[in-house]
């Protein structure tokens, strides 16, 4: 005996339903993850501000990798040599593209920065401000239930004043 059509049209309504919601959680689930990975970059950079200007890598330890860190900490002990640090302030962050596959994820963005290296005793000046603007690659890997920086890349660089020329133009 076959099941009534009013019981496969509801069984079919069902299964569409059903379709929808997991769809609806899997989107819902990518835009979290999305979120979450802007959010490490972003916390990244205020992170990276600290490290250099305070020689301070404590911020780092939440949002980057162990490798990263150890590049970053590099990076600073040169400038520590020659007693100078990095002040800067990040002007612009703009969030071009996020992908995300797996426990591994790529962020493109766009940024404007200000820069001045100041002497780490003193705090006198020794190099004035300079204006970047910037295009980043950021891969990201997600481990013990958060998103790490593991590596930066500078895709391009230009003077800011060179950039509102261009634009000009």
């Amino acid at each position: 005996m076959m099941p009534s059509l009013p019981y496969i049209k509801n069984a079919r309504i069902c299964v569409l339903l059903l379709m929808f919601v997991l769809v609806f959680m899997s989107c819902t689930r990518a835009s979290d993850n999305r979120a979450a990975v802007r959010l490490a970059v972003s916390k990244y950079s205020v992170a990276i501000i600290s490290a250099y200007k305070d020689i301070d890598l404590g911020l780092l330890n939440e949002v980057a990798t162990k490798e990263h860190k150890d590049k970053v900490s590099a990076v600073i002990n040169a400038y520590m040599q020659a007693n100078e640090v990095m002040e800067a302030e990040l002007l612009h962050l703009d969030f071009v593209g996020v992908e995300i596959k797996g426990e591994e994820a790529e962020v493109r963005t766009t940024e404007d920065w200000s820069y001045r290296w100041v002497d780490y005793d003193t705090r006198e000046i020794r190099e004035p401000e300079k204006k970047l603007h910037y295009e980043m690659s950021y891969e990201l890997l997600y481990s013990d239930g958060r998103w790490l920086v593991d590596e930066v890349k500078v895709l391009e660089e230009h003077e800011a004043a060179a950039k509102e020329e261009e634009e000009e133009g």
